[in-house]
């Protein structure tokens, strides 16, 4: 399969030509998206107790991966055509995408804002989803059997999961885990057992267009933002904490209004060949795209595998039958370089009890000072328990690699004090990764000379 590189100007440019390891690391800059006609804003700026949008992304990259920025398309079947410019013909590899969220994830306390790491004893609501995409109408009208022509109006099915909808696994060697959700494959192509499917009407205000550059064709391509507001009804329970499974997540697939087969003709999705050597009586159909990142970092430094933010893509060898013991989806950290899709949820809580706040009132609160330290200085842990508490300790450079472990220390219920030296450590930002009587906090932390 060729992947296609792209550099983030005001639009992505596209080769065609296959993405080395070397490529130069992109910056998107948001500000320069558009958002979808959709957009609702009215639960944005809800009173209720917590709402923020979810980055999936950046919890996979708070380590300091380093992606390169692709794009990608996706049709609803595998026969529609890709002239590249070298002359080579391909096939459209890529059903559907997808990203599921852990909020639990302890890499999003790390990540500048804290107080949105959740834990099983807090629901929530998905209220609006967005990610990053592209969309080429090559064709904008049907022909009719009566005569005359009528508009073609291409389609997005976003399909929404959640708690026991969504499957969870690890690998069998090594120590990382994922999520997945069920699918249809054979002639039908579509999830099953999902909480809400919502259809998506496209039309010519959606389309995000495709230029020629440089001398090419069909190789520039502007990004907008999708950004919907759900339908009602995909809660998360808490259920007094008992519900572990308080997983969400989504997944879009297209589906063009012109179809891909026109008798014995199979149309065409992308012409990087110069338009004047179009074989005539040549059909175009429409597609659709996302972005997703590929970790090119040297130490392929992968994303938080004690949780379960997971990205999706249905490649075409996976989408019909089940190969390799994949079925539908497969996992982003499946990949040898593991692939993120750019996804985000909205998601509104049922409580004041969040982050770490919630995460420990029910065994401990916890307050770490001075931040930053001085090597000179301790790291002071000030607990208050409300019972016999053990205390793990260690810490960690921003790749996860063990850098000090501290002494498991066993602690009297009410106020305590830890004090961790860290005299032997060079300046810089560290993990200090604490476990309470089977909770896990992590905490980003920085020490100076």
């Amino acid at each position: 399969m060729k992947r296609l590189v792209i550099a983030f100007v005001l639009a992505f440019s596209f080769s065609g030509l296959q993405a080395q390891n070397h490529v130069q690391n992109t910056s998107m800059d948001k500000s320069t998206f558009f958002d979808f006609k959709r957009l609702t804003n009215e639960a944005l700026y809800s009173k209720t107790a917590v709402i923020d949008w979810y980055s999936p992304l950046m919890y996979d990259t708070v380590n300091n991966i380093h992606l390169a920025t692709y794009i990608n398309f996706i049709q609803h079947d595998s026969l529609a055509k890709i002239y590249y410019a070298d002359g080579s013909v391909g096939r459209n590899q890529w059903i559907s995408f997808g990203r599921v969220l852990d909020p639990k994830d302890t890499n999003i306390s790390i990540s500048g804002t804290p107080s949105k790491q959740l834990s099983r004893y807090v629901g929530y609501t998905l209220d609006s989803i967005r990610f990053t995409y592209l969309y080429v109408r090559n064709v904008d009208s049907l022909p009719l059997i009566s005569g005359g022509k009528k508009a073609a109006v291409d389609t997005l099915f976003i399909c929404y999961f959640g708690g026991k909808n969504i499957s969870r696994y690890s690998f069998k060697d090594v120590n990382n885990r994922f999520a997945l959700v069920d699918w249809t494959g054979d002639s039908i192509l579509f999830p099953r057992n999902y909480l809400r499917v919502d259809t998506v009407l496209l039309s010519n205000y959606d389309s995000t267009g495709v230029a020629n550059t440089n001398g090419k064709y069909e190789n520039y391509f502007n990004l907008k933002k999708f950004v919907r507001k759900v339908p009602s009804g995909i809660n998360m329970n808490a259920l007094n904490g008992a519900n572990a499974d308080n997983l969400i997540g989504y997944t879009v697939l297209f589906k063009s209004a012109a179809p891909t087969i026109y008798a014995t003709d199979t149309a065409i999705m992308i012409y990087q060949k110069n338009p004047s050597t179009l074989p005539a009586g040549s059909h175009r159909t429409n597609y659709f795209g996302f972005s997703y990142g590929v970790n090119n970092d040297a130490l392929n430094v992968r994303s938080n595998p004690d949780y379960y933010n997971t990205t999706l893509l249905s490649p075409t060898w996976a989408a019909y039958i089940p190969s390799n013991e994949w079925y539908g989806y497969v996992t982003g950290n499946a990949f040898a370089k593991e692939l993120f899709v750019d996804a985000e949820f909205h998601l509104i809580t049922d409580s004041f009890n969040m982050g770490v706040t919630d995460l420990s009132g029910r065994n401990f609160a916890l307050n770490l000072f001075p931040n930053p330290v001085k090597k000179s200085q301790n790291v002071n842990l000030n607990f208050t328990f409300s019972e016999l508490s053990i205390v793990k300790t260690n810490i960690t450079d921003l790749t996860g690699k063990l850098i000090k472990m501290v002494t498991e220390s066993k602690f009297e219920s009410g106020e305590q004090l830890m004090k961790i030296d860290i005299a032997d450590l060079n300046a810089g930002f560290y993990l200090l990764n604490i476990e309470v009587n089977g909770v896990k906090l992590t905490k980003k932390m920085m020490v100076t000379e």
